[in-house]
């Protein structure tokens, strides 16, 4: 069975889940992002309180703000600097530590999905994405962290995990490769 994947124009992915998940603690619920001022503060309304007390209290962001976190919740937090590709991307996060889920890969991760730096897919097992029958699947909008043109087979196994079908080996990936523009004319 081939299962097809499309990459969506960069300029039309969208990744407001993943936010709209931050900021309501549904996936990362003890986490504070913050420091930047072109971004909004987003996070849980409790540790993002006491970060904006020790901001306010002068105490140094970074280490200095996860130590107080460290304090007052009585659990360790430490921080990871979220950086995009330009200049102006960068904010803090807050997260604690005693929670597993946070990786290296799990950090480096997060900052891709962030900055929507990642690439989006549409997945489905018809070429068309239209059902036919049994065993065709309507498409499906997936998240990757990983760069198809550098990582071809990591991509694979990452959408055969998410869409939860099939093999890597099943995978036809269509990497964008841009826009093209036909002139139209009409007869006067």
């Amino acid at each position: 069975m081939k299962i097809y994947a499309y990459q969506v124009p960069p300029d039309m992915q969208d990744n407001q889940v993943f936010l709209d998940d931050v900021k309501e603690g549904y996936v990362y619920p003890d986490i504070a992002i913050f420091g930047n001022r072109n971004c909004p503060d987003i996070g849980n309304e409790d540790i993002l309180r006491l970060v904006h007390e020790a901001d306010n209290a002068c105490v140094a962001r970074g280490e200095g703000i996860a130590d107080y976190l460290s304090m007052k919740t009585g659990r360790p937090y430490r921080y990871h600097l979220l950086t995009g590709s330009s200049q102006s991307e960068w904010n803090y996060l807050y997260y604690p530590t005693d929670d597993p889920m946070w990786t290296d890969q799990a950090l480096a991760d997060f900052s891709i999905r962030y900055w929507n730096e990642g690439t989006q897919w549409m997945v489905g097992t018809s070429f068309l994405f239209v059902k036919t029958g049994e065993g065709q699947y309507a498409d499906l909008w997936v998240y990757c962290t990983h760069d198809p043109e550098y990582e071809p087979d990591v991509l694979r196994k990452e959408l055969c995990l998410v869409f939860g079908r099939g093999l890597p080996q099943d995978y036809v990936i269509k990497r964008f490769m841009g826009y093209v523009k036909v002139p139209q004319y009409e007869a006067v």
